[in-house]
């Protein structure tokens, strides 16, 4: 079994991002470890695998994969380097462009001094005169190029706190915070900001300077008041240096950003020099709101809309951070030894040019070329340095010099006809040499025009993997094999069963929401993790990796918290009689799994409408919420959940059943009255109405709380058609609503359950009723080209926890008979013959249970039940994708 902190060669199979927290505290071996993961250590990381794919490389990101308050531009030559990296990277990355249009600069109290319109915009200027740009938040990006690494590559949570090298000067051993063990790597890129601990210890100059400054951010839905008429509008209010910008983003989202001076004496309140330039997501609340009365503090006075924009912004969205610089003089060593540095932490340069990403993609593909040449050498970062430190320190010192005069209160309006005086766009760069590639894939022209637009398909064998936005162009129904309709681990899991039984087969999955950390705790059973094996053995490590072994069971009772002696371990029973398991966050799965997948094949925020079967019965239009255009597909899986709108139009059965039952969940720290043993679970109270809490990985545990609640109140809960998991444009009085009603059911319970509701962040806390179906309700899954699976094809109860299992062993079922059948109506009439008897079982006893739950029967022993069900004892053969076979 690969300990949790290893990353795995490329040719292990599909994982993702893992907590880097490991059982051994032995150091393991890298060839180049890169320290931070945004936009420019991610590329690193790829440009070094695709010139060198033999050598073993991680990453390792202090923080983890969340929606952040930025956007930025990814200008012409960023693309083109993206584009010598992996042509199929710069496709995912131009995929997630939103075009500008009008450009109105605005005085603070609104009226207008300027109006560039349509092409005349700088955005456009640098799209007709530099070549294809990406505009789009921050997370995005960072997700895309998260999202084309193979298995084990990224590592979350592992703050760096210390390198060491080796006597003999052959490697450097490099220390981590929190507990993760320390790694030895023949090379350490530093791509871990301006504030860069690398760059402190290798270069020792100190940290960077002040320029007066200070900058807030956040990404929003659009108030009611921005015109709806000018897509792609961008606003920007006052002059410099007191200016506040606001830009139109995908989903129907704006990006907001503002600067004012700022006194260093100060400085302390905006974060000091050790602020980092994106806050973690376990940042408390109040915080957020602090930064909120600063920005009002500001620019409350401005305009109306102004106000109500700041006003109306979740606070734990709002980024904030001094503007730090660093001169072009102090910039020009970049390294020593095996250690060198990339991106912000190599220049710190200042916003000026907005060339900030385009440059560490330019570092990420000269090091690549270079290690692709030396191999993971110190040879190949003297080289790289000798390429790039020349070619930055113009860009470097035209955007200190142009800040400097936004700062005065000089126009900052010509940015864009700098970059073209700089020559940094249009550019080409020579490809990246591939070992064993053929010529063709070496060759591998420019997207066509409409394939740069978002939403153009890749076919698996095109290149890397991400999830893009569904908005193409041109509009025009585009043709799949099979449409995957839910994001969920089910959904995810069938995508790569059918593209590993059939890798020649057009496979989308279309996901309502984003991907971004959901309150919620899933257990994989050792069912589940045989049937992730034989899917692909490397994501089954993968889930392995991210489970955090459940330990001591505590009960509540005299008013404290008691270790329940003599008690079986649930989770020891389990591994000792079925298998390995795996206790995780949600969101780590549903990344795990989405991550395995190749580029193009997740489009997230695609809301499913309704289909139309084609007359002869020979395929399927699926039509989409928000103006997406239509897309044709031989077959639709219905993965959307128990509230499926697949179902309601195949099976049109109705709404399930409601069991008079409301559950919360949140992930969040650990508070400090968490048991200290590893891995302790805590139950209060007695069914019906009952909180658990799990540890997880991190420092973290999720807890879920039942509680009665009559029919008459399901409306306050989201009703009959309630997601399991809501937005990330949940309003923060939504999700005070939910804690309250929650502190409503438990508020005189102890003070350690209330401090769990009280201690969530609101938008991290999940809300809604517990639904099912009955068994005899769910013998038929489909007709025609559609079939259902997990939740919406057999929704059951929590008890048995087998709902993720369950749902991994339809995605097995479902790519075997599509191996078989080929994309077939005879391939999900097999595929449900297959699964739907077995599922009857479990289904049923699930039932049973809760119905035993609900009327105050504690279900202690549902792993005695599962065991005596035979569920564990199932094996699956793995899937074979057909070598030749035509899809």
């Amino acid at each position: 079994m690969q300990d949790a902190g290893v990353p795995s060669r490329p040719a292990d199979g599909p994982a993702a991002a893992t907590d880097a927290r490991s059982d051994t505290q032995q150091p393991l071996e890298l060839d180049v470890a890169v320290i931070g993961g945004g936009p420019g250590g991610l590329a690193a990381a790829k440009a070094i695998l695709t010139a060198r794919p033999d050598l073993c490389v991680a990453v390792f990101e202090r923080s983890t994969l969340r929606p952040r308050g930025a956007g930025l531009l990814v200008h012409p030559n960023g693309i083109s380097a993206l584009e010598a990296i992996d042509p199929g990277l710069a496709q995912a990355v131009l995929a997630l462009d939103w075009p500008q249009g009008s450009c109105r600069y605005l005085k603070p109290d609104g009226s207008e001094s300027v109006i560039l319109t349509g092409g005349s915009s700088p955005v456009e200027y640098i799209r007709q005169r530099g070549g294809p740009l990406s505009t789009c938040p921050w997370h995005s990006l960072q997700a895309a190029l998260a999202g084309c690494l193979p298995p084990g590559v990224l590592r979350q949570r592992a703050p760096l706190e210390r390198l060491e090298e080796s006597p003999d000067g052959s490697c450097i051993t490099l220390h981590f915070k929190g507990g993760t063990p320390p790694v030895t790597a023949r090379l350490v890129v530093g791509a871990d900001g301006g504030q860069s601990t690398v760059r402190r210890q290798v270069i020792g100059d100190g940290p960077p300077l002040f320029l007066g400054l200070a900058l807030w951010r956040a990404i929003v839905p659009p108030p009611d008041w921005w015109p709806r008429d000018d897509p792609g509008l961008c606003q920007i209010y006052g002059v410099p240096p007191l200016t506040l910008g606001i830009g139109s983003m995908a989903h129907e989202q704006l990006y907001w950003s503002c600067a004012a001076p700022w006194p260093e004496e100060r400085l302390g309140e905006i974060g000091g020099q050790g602020a980092a330039y994106i806050q973690d997501y376990l940042e408390k609340r109040e915080e957020g709101e602090k930064r909120k009365r600063q920005v009002l503090d500001l620019f409350g006075d401005w305009n109306p809309q102004v106000r109500n924009l700041v006003e109306g912004t979740d606070p734990l969205t709002i980024t904030q951070h001094a503007q730090f610089y660093r001169l072009p003089e102090d910039c020009k060593v970049w390294g020593r030894g095996r250690v060198t540095l990339l991106g912000d932490a190599a220049h710190l340069a200042t916003p000026g040019l907005g060339q900030g990403t385009a440059q560490a993609f330019q570092d990420a593909l000269e090091l690549g070329r270079a290690i692709g040449e030396h191999g993971a050498t110190h040879e190949a970062l003297r080289a790289y340095e000798a390429v790039r430190q020349p070619q930055v320190e113009p860009v470097h010192c035209r955007s200190v010099e142009m800040y400097m005069s936004f700062k005065a209160g000089g126009p900052t309006l010509q940015h864009h006809i700098e970059n073209e005086k700089l020559g940094t766009w249009p550019k080409t760069f020579v490809p990246l040499p591939r070992p064993g590639a053929s010529a063709a894939v070496l060759a591998m022209p420019h997207l066509p025009s409409d394939a740069t637009g978002t939403g153009a398909f890749s076919h698996p064998a095109d290149g890397p993997a991400t999830a893009t936005d569904a908005r193409p162009e041109p509009q025009q129904a585009t043709h799949l094999d099979v449409a995957v309709i839910g994001g969920g681990p089910g959904g995810l899991a069938a995508a790569k069963a059918i593209l590993t039984a059939r890798p020649g087969l057009r496979v989308a999955v279309f996901e309502r929401s984003s991907l971004r950390p959901k309150g919620a705790s899933v257990m994989v059973q050792p069912n589940g993790v045989k049937a992730l094996a034989a899917i692909n053995p490397g994501l089954a490590q993968g889930a392995l990796d991210i489970n955090c072994h459940l330990g001591p069971c505590w009960l509540y009772r005299n008013d404290k918290l008691q270790l329940l002696q003599g008690a079986e371990n649930p989770t020891d029973y389990i591994e000792s009689h079925g298998g390995p398991t795996s206790s995780c966050a949600w969101h780590e799965l549903q990344s795990l799994l989405a991550h395995s997948l190749p580029p193009g094949v997740l489009h997230q925020e695609v809301q499913f409408d309704r289909f139309e079967e084609a007359a002869d019965g020979s395929s399927v239009t699926l039509h989409f919420k928000g103006g997406r255009p239509p897309m044709t597909t031989r077959l639709i899986v219905g993965a959307d959940g128990g509230q499926s709108g697949v179902r309601q139009q195949v099976l049109a059965d109705g709404p399930p059943l409601y069991q008079d039952t409301a559950i919360w969940r949140a992930v969040m720290p650990q508070p400090e009255w968490w048991p200290k043993e590893p891995g302790s679970y805590c139950i209060w109270g007695t069914p019906p109405n009952t909180v658990l809490a799990f540890s997880l990985n991190g420092g973290m545990l999720a807890w879920q709380a039942y509680a009665a609640w009559p029919a008459d109140r399901l409306n306050e809960i989201g009703g009959s058609t309630a997601f399991y998991a809501q937005d990330f444009v949940a309003k923060q009085e939504q999700g005070e609503a939910r804690r309250k009603r929650a502190m409503e059911m438990f508020a005189d319970w102890n003070p350690q359950v209330r401090s769990l509701i009280e201690g969530a962040d609101a938008l991290a806390i999940t809300e809604h009723g517990q639904f099912l179906r009955t068994p005899e309700s769910c013998r038929v899954w489909g007709k025609g080209c559609a079939t259902l699976l997990g939740d919406a094809a057999h929704m059951a109860t929590p008890m048995l926890a087998q709902g993720t299992s369950q749902a991994f062993e339809d995605a097995v079922a479902l790519g075997r008979a599509i191996a078989e059948h080929g994309a077939t109506p005879k391939a999900l009439r097999a595929y449900e013959a297959v699964r739907q008897p077995q599922m009857d079982v479990v289904q049923g006893k699930s039932v049973e249970l809760f119905k035993q739950f609900k009327a105050g029967n504690a279900a202690m022993k549902e792993h005695k039940v599962t065991e005596e069900l035979g569920i564990w004892e199932r094996h699956f053969a793995p899937l074979a994708g057909p070598s030749s076979v035509a899809a």
